[in-house]
């Protein structure tokens, strides 16, 4: 989740008093991985125009040479408001610029 890094450093989210909570995990496995297959992790997310409560990252694990999936999966997050555990609904303006600028 390296984009969240990018997006939201640990240090500026203790700072602004926000966490990046996972709300949802989910993994669906296609076929067996045994140690020491030759692996590739892609990640891909939707850069969206308005904060919608939520970020979607969709994962895909292939075998590296036969370029097959293995396994897929999605993880959300969203943002909290560290003092009251509540949603936050807008992004601090700066927070948001650097995510719009992932496109």
């Amino acid at each position: 989740m390296e984009i969240l890094f990018e997006v939201l450093p640990l240090d500026e989210a203790l700072e602004l008093g926000v966490a990046m909570p996972v709300v949802q995990n989910v993994c669906h496995y296609r076929k067996p991985v045994r140690f020491g297959m030759p692996l590739q992790l892609h990640t891909t997310h939707r850069i969206q125009s308005a904060y919608e409560g939520k970020l979607i990252f969709k994962h895909y694990l292939l075998h590296e040479k036969l370029r097959m999936e293995l396994a897929w999966g999605e993880t959300v997050v969203t943002l909290v408001d560290q003092r009251t555990n509540q949603l936050v609904k807008e992004w601090p303006e700066a927070v948001w610029r650097k995510y719009q600028a992932l496109k």
